[in-house]
């Protein structure tokens, strides 16, 4: 009998832990725009909604904004194991032309409202056309090149800094990158939280103490 208790604990203690496996936190949108830079219409209203309403980097040699405040509510003592980034991007005007284009739009991380960075993630020269996209930074698995804390993800600590590269090139007439939505998801781990006593339907209580089980 109680070796089956034991390993009725056992199972319970595994189920619960691959249950917390899987958790993020939902697609955020920009709380505050914190710098504009030769960025045009670079607005909440722009970014956080697809609706062709975009923010646009126009016929400047690069253009850098700063973004925070998503609000993530990752509780306490979680293992982070990705960060995306999801822009939908669009090019324009002479240089754009599908397929052929330079201009690229790169984005990095800060934990610490703005003072270091991550290394950037960037599209491809030729990856944007007039027709709006989907791109993602990031992803699941990947954490940009370091180990997070979850308080790096407070409002007022955690920072993206969205830069373009080459919109303008020799003899292009009014280039652009535009944003017409950008959300970012993290994803994490809950940290452990086991029951500490199991009590059976006949009265016996199991303790749960590591992975040493005691009645």
């Amino acid at each position: 009998m109680k070796k089956l208790l034991i390993l009725f604990v056992l199972m319970f203690i595994t189920l619960y832990a691959v249950v917390a496996l899987a958790a993020d936190t939902g697609a955020k949108v920009t709380g505050t725009v914190e710098s504009v830079g030769n960025w045009g219409n670079f607005t909440t209203t722009r970014i956080n909604t697809s609706d062709d309403s975009k923010a646009s980097c126009i016929n400047a040699a690069q253009c850098t904004g700063t973004l925070s405040d998503y609000t993530f509510g990752i509780p306490n003592g979680a293992t982070i194991d990705g960060i995306e980034v999801i822009a939908e991007l669009s090019c324009g005007g002479g240089g754009c032309t599908g397929g052929t284009d330079d201009s690229q739009l790169s984005l990095k991380l800060s934990w610490d409202n703005g003072s270091t960075y991550t290394a950037v993630k960037s599209t491809t020269a030729g990856d944007l056309t007039p027709t709006d996209a989907n791109f993602t930074f990031g992803g699941s698995t990947d954490t940009w090149g370091r180990t997070w804390d979850d308080a790096e993800f407070a409002d007022g600590t955690f920072m993206v800094d969205a830069t373009t590269i080459n919109v303008t090139a020799a003899g292009d007439n009014g280039d652009s990158i535009n944003i017409d939505y950008l959300t970012i998801t993290v994803y994490y781990t809950p940290a452990a939280a086991l029951p500490t006593t199991l009590t059976m339907s006949n009265g016996t209580s199991v303790m749960s103490n590591g992975t040493n089980i005691m009645q």
